[in-house]
């Protein structure tokens, strides 16, 4: 039944659009190419000049219980959403699903398009092509798709077929599962892909990307995506363009947060290159080592790889040996806070870091394992676990078909040992680490809390400005003072942060815009007395803080010393983070001066 299987991915614990990346960027690794150049896509796209040609090829214009989509819902307004891949197999194999397959081939095409609930047929694979196809539908408003894919080998590499998913129903001679097809049909009325260069010229018509050079690869066209699952900010957004925009940022988000170990570091290459775009407009996506909220992961994967990482052995007569390696990251208390909102909508957990990522070998996030929490304000952690190809497989069954967790109930009985005990040692493991660390930090580290608890008064974070620059008239009268653009902003008063492990002093501020002047930010740091006011003569050899330098956002080195005379291109949110030396035992407050060069 249509409906059966719009139901196969029961309740998941995450978002729709978090289900769409995970699983169709799993199916697209495991059909990637031995020495293939893997590209993955998600592209919004209005029909346009199009639309007609959806009306005539798609659309009905019947009535009845059967119709999947009527003709006057494909405007040219209406929006489509490709989720695309290149490099990889396509979906090869028989059109058929009677068919018999060919050794050495793997059966892609009726996998994905005609049976339900296949198992991965891969070793070491991340998806599988039936409980997992059930989101394109789910995302579409009609439940229907358009499925271009041009494949590597064999008769018929071309092919297009369309298919939806609806409640069935029953004519006076026939009952319909309501499952339906788009192609064409054999003389026993099958329905079959549109292939060759027929497929290619319907594709075209469409306004589908095609495949250019004989590319291999496969388009998966969600038709009139519910955009609303996507953004879930439908009642901030006016009109349909923004809901779009609003929608891509939350794939940014979800493709940062599930896909981020197979986009590389600094110390690892990418495995794949991924792109957002919203008629044809391309959303960046750096590597996730550049993203502050997802550094302290990516370093811990990058341990691992390089033989860094803790090893978790079973050390038991059945199935010894090494189930899994791990590593975990000191890191600020919330790494995340003061990025881009739209790129944390994904984040899976809320507060401060204590989560270690799961992953198989496939290198695609299972879940953020929240842990033993860090004693006091000061600091977070973030780790990796990474199961072993030895035993990559029980962790595969232990996986619902959402691939969001590890469950052993109902395993056999290695998988079941094999998970509870890499499990229950990875906790006690990560127990034991934040024990040590908290127990046998320096008499340093442990005044961190005093410290902070010193400065929370100092600068409170309502955005006020604490500057000493002029203050000049402004239009329409008034003096310049505590708002605008004009001048800096303090947006967070200075914080102990872990950085290439060593405990250092920040405080974060925003920019002002220079529009066509040329400014100077100066920081002027200094020590707060017990009475609140600023030390003005130091006693004789007592330290006194320093600037030492300013950061962009992403921890760029912009300048060392306390001023900044070239800024940034302006951007609306940006920030930046100002360095100060730490006095031991002391307070520290900060004054920003703004000033015309």
């Amino acid at each position: 039944m249509g409906t059966g299987v719009l139901r196969q991915l029961g309740t998941p614990s995450l978002e729709l659009i978090d289900v769409l990346v995970r699983e169709a960027a799993q199916n697209s690794w495991d059909a990637g190419l031995p020495e293939g150049d893997l590209r993955f896509s998600i592209s919004f796209k209005r029909l346009g000049e199009h639309a007609q040609a959806w009306r005539e090829l798609i659309g009905d214009s019947r009535k009845g219980m059967n119709i999947v989509v009527g003709a006057g819902e494909l405007t040219e307004d209406s929006w489509i959403l490709i989720v695309g891949d290149r490099g990889t197999s396509g979906l090869g194999g028989p059109i058929l699903a009677g068919e018999q397959t060919q050794p050495g081939v793997s059966p892609d095409f009726v996998q994905f398009l005609r049976n339900v609930g296949e198992p991965r047929d891969r070793d070491l694979g991340g998806g599988t092509y039936g409980f997992g196809k059930a989101i394109f539908y789910n995302l579409s408003r009609c439940h229907a798709i358009v499925v271009d894919t041009n494949c590597v080998s064999g008769t018929d590499r071309r092919r297009l077929m369309g298919a939806a998913l609806g409640a069935p129903f029953t004519t006076p001679r026939t009952q319909y599962t309501g499952r339906h097809w788009w192609g064409v049909t054999d003389d026993r009325n099958v329905p079959l892909p549109l292939t060759g260069s027929d497929a290619a010229d319907v594709a075209a018509a469409l306004g589908l990307p095609g495949f250019a050079g004989g590319a291999t690869g496969t388009d998966v066209v969600v038709l009139l995506p519910v955009l609303t699952a996507v953004a879930q900010e439908d009642s901030k957004h006016g009109d349909q363009r923004q809901l779009v925009d609003a929608a891509a940022e939350r794939v940014v988000s979800a493709i940062l947060w599930n896909l981020w170990p197979r986009l590389g570091s600094a110390q690892r290459a990418p495995q794949v290159t991924i792109s957002v775009s919203v008629e044809d407009e391309v959303e960046k996506i750096k590597k996730p080592d550049e993203y502050p909220f997802l550094r302290p992961f990516s370093e811990a994967l990058d341990a691992i790889e390089a033989g860094k990482g803790d090893t978790i052995d079973r050390e038991r007569i059945r199935y010894p040996g090494a189930v899994g390696h791990y590593r975990i990251q000191l890191c600020n208390p919330d790494p995340s806070s003061g990025s881009r909102q739209g790129l944390l909508l994904a984040k899976p957990f809320d507060g401060p870091y204590h989560h270690v990522a799961r992953m198989r070998q496939a290198r695609l996030i299972v879940d953020y394992l929240e842990c033993e929490p860090y004693p006091g304000q000061d600091f977070g952690y973030a780790g990796v676990f990474l199961a072993t190809r030895e035993f990559d497989q029980c962790f595969a069954d232990a996986e619902p078909p959402t691939h969001d967790k590890w469950e052993t109930a109902g395993l056999p009985e290695k998988a079941r040992l094999v998970v509870k005990y890499a499990m229950t040692h990875l906790k006690t493991r990560i127990k034991d680490f934040v024990a040590e660390k908290a127990g046998t930090r320096s008499s340093d580290l442990a005044g961190l809390g005093r410290l902070s608890s010193k400065l929370a008064p100092l600068l409170p974070f309502d955005g006020r400005i604490i500057d000493d620059g002029p203050r000049g008239p402004r239009p329409g009268g008034g003096q310049a003072g505590g708002g605008g653009e004009s001048r800096a902003r303090i947006l967070e008063e200075p914080r102990l942060h872990l950085r290439n492990g060593e405990v250092r002093m920040f405080a974060k501020v925003k920019p002002p815009k220079p529009g066509h002047r040329s400014l100077v930010l100066s920081a002027d740091p200094f020590v707060v007395l017990d009475d609140g006011r600023r030390e003005r003569d130091a006693p004789a050899g007592a330290p006194v803080p320093e600037a030492l330098g300013w950061y962009d956002e992403a921890w760029n080195l912009l300048v060392h010393g306390p001023e900044l005379s070239e800024l940034p291109p302006h951007r609306a949110n940006a920030f930046l983070y100002v360095e100060i030396s730490r006095i031991p035992n002391a307070a520290i407050g900060l004054k920003i001066q703004t000033s015309e060069s």
